[in-house]
């Protein structure tokens, strides 16, 4: 948004190509490529047991609507890390390994932590003051699944705040907290949504523990 932004201020031309999100064929080929692939496979010399790709497909691709590659490298790196823990020079991902992450989240406790400090650097108050949070928690459902609203619904929701909130939405998408699934959809009206299904619980369980004036 920020090259685009610089583009449109100097009338630079330009067009925009759709990259498709990572499809099962994406996501196994990604799993298994430092196990496939000899150059990376002498390496790291990592093992991945079978089906296991094909499991994980599963999990990224039943939420439709997700942000299916930013939420697969946040899992691989932390396989990776436990993977090497339990065995430094033959690292396995194994069925027993992600299992325990997914019980866990898939890893996005973290990721959630960490984007959260990130966005405290543009944004103190809001996030000391729960008001990030709270609006995490508004792209969320009782269920504890992903929720898309409308910019027509944020602004109504955050009137009191209006001249924070774009610049707020936008951080919140640079750091893959929040996605837009209808900015490559002419005609859909602006919207936002939670970057995965899986995180809406992990901001669910912060937003119950917290008790911050801004929420």
């Amino acid at each position: 948004a920020e090259i685009e932004k610089q583009l449109e201020v100097h009338k630079l031309p330009r067009s925009q190509v759709f990259l498709e999100r990572l499809d099962r064929q994406g996501i196994v080929e990604v799993v298994t490529g430092p196990a496939r692939i000899r150059r990376l496979r002498d390496q790291y010399d990592l093992t991945v047991e079978d089906d296991l790709p094909n499991l994980i497909a599963n999990d990224l691709l039943a939420d439709a609507g997700s942000a299916v590659a930013p939420t697969l490298q946040i899992l691989l790196c932390k396989m990776w890390e436990q993977a090497v823990a339990i065995e430094a020079y033959r690292p396995c991902f194994s069925h027993t390994l992600y299992a325990t992450l997914r019980a866990e989240g898939l890893g996005l406790g973290d990721f959630l932590d960490r984007q959260l400090s990130m966005l405290r650097r543009g944004f103190p108050r809001v996030v000391d003051s729960g008001l990030a949070l709270d609006l995490l928690a508004y792209h969320t459902t009782p269920l504890g699944t992903a929720e898309q609203r409308t910019q027509a619904e944020l602004l109504e929701k955050y009137r009191h705040q209006a001249d924070a909130l774009p610049g707020l939405l936008q951080s919140c998408q640079d750091l893959y907290l929040l996605v837009d699934p209808a900015r490559n959809q002419p005609g859909e009206p602006p919207a936002s949504r939670l970057a995965h299904d899986t995180l809406a619980p992990l901001v669910r369980e912060r937003f119950a523990s917290s008790d911050r004036p801004g929420q």
